[in-house]
């Protein structure tokens, strides 16, 4: 199984354009993947203190 991890915020990009390639050759080669969209997801990559003390 192989794992992308996608992170642009615009849907018209450079990065889009390289990612729906990849995704594209994956399933003409019938091979398993997953997507990780982090800002569809609303990832947060800043770690609070508040959040931190819970861990």
């Amino acid at each position: 199984m192989i794992t992308i991890i996608y992170v642009h915020p615009c849907q018209e990009s450079f990065n889009r354009a390289i990612f729906n390639e990849i995704v594209s050759k994956l399933e003409q080669t019938n091979q398993s993947y997953t997507v990780l969209d982090l800002y569809k997801d609303e990832f947060n990559p800043v770690l609070s203190e508040k959040a931190r003390g819970s861990v």
